[in-house]
């Protein structure tokens, strides 16, 4: 049989972890919603067209048609959302590379926990962008990926296709 002060103390703990609220600076915690985001494309990527609440890039990879990224950032009381513009145009090297930027909006949240979060881009239309231009179904692209504040992360995952 459990005794009293045993089933105060966990009781005590759990109640402390579910109401510790945004305060509590020491928490991590790990979001992955799953959700396979589509990359935006555009002409031209400026800090006026996406969102610029920090992030971090602290992993990047590709598997299959899908670019995975790890990220952290401050926040744990709001949703955040998140997307990746593309430049519309790639860079002539060999391989190829394209541009991109993770866009973040933090809706206002003041909270100072460290989030931990894997986001999920479909490079399908990489892809397709690339057959469209180059008329090739195949080929290789280095992925610039800056994050929200327009630092290039390293290294730079390669999609080959």
């Amino acid at each position: 049989m459990l005794k009293p002060n045993f089933i105060k103390r966990v009781l005590f703990l759990a109640a402390a972890l579910l109401y510790g609220g945004c305060s509590d600076k020491s928490v991590d915690s790990l979001y992955n919603d799953g959700i396979v985001r589509n990359i935006i494309y555009t002409a031209s990527i400026t800090s006026d067209s996406v969102y610029t609440y920090p992030a971090n890039i602290i992993s990047a990879s590709v598997k299959d048609d899908i670019l995975s990224l790890r990220i952290s950032y401050s926040g744990g009381c709001k949703d955040h959302n998140f997307n990746l513009f593309s430049l519309n145009v790639f860079l002539e090297s060999n391989p190829l590379q394209i541009s991109m930027r993770l866009s973040h909006n933090g809706n206002g949240d003041n909270c100072d926990r460290i989030v931990y979060d894997i986001l999920y881009f479909d490079l399908r239309s990489l892809k397709d962008l690339f057959a469209s231009q180059y008329k090739n179904s195949s080929g290789e692209v280095y992925l610039n990926i800056n994050n929200p504040s327009m630092e290039l992360f390293y290294p730079k995952p390669l999609y080959k296709f």
